[in-house]
């Protein structure tokens, strides 16, 4: 039976978690908590180690079944939700219920200092339900320019944000599936630990681009905006106002905080040097050619 629950493995390091669970243990069967399990074969093919149930967060009727038997949860919250009492507790209750041994977290750099984010009301939670816990905190996501940030990349050739000249700590998602990994096979080493996960580089997004220019000779712009046009430019994009607030502040507070040194985490816990951008943009290099 399978003893780690893995939520969010349609996502970016749900998938990186995903992957590097089966490539560290090869025996171990895993658990997905899939909104639609018939679609998970689409992205996992027929991988008999990977068992698939239906699990939302928004239906505690589904939470049970996926927890039955399991010892151990890797937690990424989905971006559309940000009501953690509604959305999030009926769930972190029922692990609680069933008596998991660990839970692992995927929060953000400064959880601890910005009380308002979903991922700081998160790490309360599960603090006061006093579940034995993981907390990575992961800097910016390389991988923002190929999801979020990649449609103005791809009709435009810019990215706009309010983030000035504000430095983010860029981390390989990669990077974070492996740490994530490897704190749920061996969870008793680094139990009720919070973890800082970033790359090896300190860049505002001007320097950003112009490092993936430089690697792969591209013409990419950055266009910082205020926020009432970043709000504007994201509601012509669809995007709800929960999602469009939650991405002003990632990207607006680091302007009013001192920049975070980067941490050598990742290097402490897997011994090998975390992905630089340059490496990054190389091995996603067809997403920036236009």
């Amino acid at each position: 039976m399978p003893k780690i629950l893995i939520t969010g493995s349609s996502g970016n390091v749900g998938r990186a978690t995903v992957e590097w669970l089966l490539r560290l243990d090869k025996k171990q069967t895993f658990r997905l908590g899939l909104r639609r399990p018939d679609k998970a074969s689409q992205e996992y093919g027929e991988e008999k180690r990977l068992e698939r149930v239906t699990f939302d967060f928004t239906d505690p009727s589904t939470h049970q079944a996926a927890l039955r038997n399991i010892e151990y949860v890797f937690l990424l919250r989905p971006p559309k939700l940000a009501n953690v009492d509604k959305q999030f507790l009926p769930f972190l209750e029922e692990a609680q219920k069933s008596g998991i041994k660990g839970m692992v977290f995927l929060s953000v750099q400064g959880a601890e200092k910005i009380s308002n984010l979903p991922h700081a009301r998160i790490e309360k939670l599960i603090r006061k339900l006093e579940l034995p816990f993981v907390f990575l905190r992961a800097g910016y996501f390389m991988q923002n320019l190929t999801t979020t940030l990649y449609a103005d990349i791809k009709a435009n050739g810019e990215v706009t944000l309010p983030a000035g000249r504000a430095k983010f700590s860029w981390v390989d998602v990669d990077n974070l599936g492996e740490v994530a990994a490897r704190t749920l096979l061996e969870f008793d080493g680094y139990q009720n630990q919070a973890f800082t996960l970033t790359g090896p580089q300190n860049l505002n997004f001007s320097d950003a681009i112009a490092v993936i220019n430089q690697t792969l000779s591209t013409d990419l712009k950055y266009r910082p905006t205020n926020v009432f046009s970043y709000w504007y430019h994201l509601r012509k994009q669809k995007l709800s106002w929960i999602q469009i607030f939650i991405l002003t502040l990632i990207h607006l507070t680091p302007r009013f905080a001192p920049s975070p040194p980067p941490t050598r985490k990742y290097t402490e816990i897997t011994g090998k040097d975390p992905t630089t951008l340059a490496e990054f943009a190389k091995r996603e290099e067809n997403k920036f050619s236009r």
